[in-house]
């Protein structure tokens, strides 16, 4: 009998068993998660969906690049103020045709890059400088239309443009390999993230730390992604050439915009006043 009374006694459920855990998890806030996820997320978009505003103009993307780096060297080279001027007021109306959200990103680096170089330069008013502000006019107006390429040129047709300007071709190569593996390591980046802050219960001290954890996981798949890269293009007998798909034959536009290039070309050297 000793030894039921002692079964059944082993036998009986503990209390603490029997009790519901009631269990609270301190809030956290998600601002840092979120802003994380938002800025990586916008680039992401940006770099994938980056379409080409104006299919209707009148130049093409390699035209167009050609054309705005020579005004970026006229800009610069200028000594008076009249035609860096008139390219403002042209570069203005060319921004107004454009949607609110690229005029936007158009506008807050030309703003920060003019707001930085005045700062700069502000002391040069201690020495009575005349043409004080001929530098920040110029970094506006070039930073402007470098804004304006990177808004309205999709970055796929980067490499074919370059390749049509006799860049090296180890040049397009890590530029377009840098390109494709910003996005991929970038969702890789996102979905590590995503499933770090579903996992997360309660308050999370070390966010820093995970985030880190994180970065360390891409770069490992970084590792990974180049290393597969590397054999496929040993296996697809890859010459380290690139041949642009689409070649340039005589159009009866490359007339005018030769004639186009020359009036240019004259009216900054009226304006700089070599001609009187």
């Amino acid at each position: 009998m000793q030894k039921n009374n002692h079964f059944d006694n082993s036998a009986k459920i503990p209390k603490w068993l029997l009790t519901t855990d009631e269990y609270t998890p301190p809030k956290d806030k998600d601002n840092f998660w979120q802003k994380t996820l938002f800025s990586i997320t916008t680039k992401l978009i940006f770099l994938r969906h980056h379409n080409y505003p104006h299919k209707n103009s009148w130049l093409n993307p390699s035209e167009k690049l050609l054309f705005i780096f020579l005004t970026i060297i006229l800009i610069n080279s200028a000594q008076k103020i009249f035609f860096p001027l008139i390219i403002l007021a042209f570069s203005l109306i060319c921004l107004s045709t454009l949607n609110t959200k690229i005029i936007i990103s158009i506008l807050k680096p030309t703003l920060i890059s003019t707001l930085f170089s005045l700062i700069i330069i502000l002391p040069s008013l201690l020495l009575n400088n005349t043409r004080l502000f001929y530098l920040p006019f110029k970094i506006f107006i070039t930073v402007l239309l470098l804004a304006y390429i990177a808004q309205t040129i999709p970055f796929y047709r980067l490499s074919k443009i370059l390749r049509l300007f006799h860049i090296p071709a180890i040049f397009i190569l890590t530029l377009d390999l840098t390109l494709k593996y910003i996005v991929i390591l970038g969702d890789t980046f996102t979905n590590l993230l995503i499933s770090l802050k579903l996992r997360s219960v309660g308050k999370n001290n070390f966010k820093y730390q995970s985030l880190a954890s994180i970065s360390g996981t891409t770069f490992l798949k970084s590792q990974i992604y180049t290393k597969e890269t590397y054999h496929a293009m040993i296996c697809r007998c890859f010459d380290e050439n690139y041949t642009p798909v689409i070649k340039h034959k005589f159009k009866l536009k490359y007339i005018w915009h030769t004639i186009v290039i020359i009036i240019y070309l004259l009216f900054y050297f009226f304006s700089e006043g070599y001609f009187l």
